[in-house]
């Protein structure tokens, strides 16, 4: 039996269950950087070692980390979000690995924007390198394996990955 997307997993309509979910997977990673950004303000250096990693100085990884409280990071949950409801909700997909490689990539991508558009702003750095420290960072702080992790695992029970048919067995004499 397909499923028409009208069928209420726990109660919910498909449409509330999609914006649920976007912002699970939006707000979650979100808010694992917003830690690590905190916690590498308090080290002042690496969140992990306090200090210098990776062939940066501790005073770059709090400049990093003060990225976060730029009006941009608070902006990206919200378009995140809004980008994953949006395009679940227009195009369902069969497979739990889709949708977390879909909500992976639009969050790096919109990680990526938001950070190349303050490079415009701060002119001490080229929105390039702005662009790709963003993208570090994500990966580095985990929240990009944080947010495919999510996805994928919180997919099926939300009920946001679309059923497959059952195959019909064959008549007899037909294998």
């Amino acid at each position: 039996m397909v499923s028409t997307g009208h069928e209420p997993t726990g109660g919910l309509p498909r449409a509330l269950r999609i914006v649920l979910f976007a912002a699970l997977v939006a707000f979650g990673p979100w808010l694992l950087g917003g830690g690590a950004a905190v916690l590498t303000r308090w080290r002042e250096g690496f969140p992990l070692t306090g200090g210098g990693f990776f062939g940066i100085a501790p005073a770059r990884w709090v400049a990093f980390a003060d990225d976060w409280f730029l009006a941009s990071s608070f902006v990206l949950p919200f378009v995140v979000g809004a980008l994953v409801t949006v395009w679940l909700w227009a195009t369902p997909l069969e497979s739990r690995w889709t949708v977390a490689i879909l909500c992976t990539v639009v969050f790096g991508v919109v990680t990526v924007l938001l950070a190349f558009g303050n490079g415009f702003v701060d002119e001490t750095r080229s929105p390039v390198q702005y662009g790709l420290v963003a993208l570090l960072l994500g990966v580095l702080t985990l929240q990009l394996p944080l947010c495919f992790l999510l996805a994928a695992w919180t997919a099926p029970p939300l009920g946001i990955v679309r059923r497959r048919p059952s195959a019909r067995p064959l008549p007899r004499g037909w294998s």
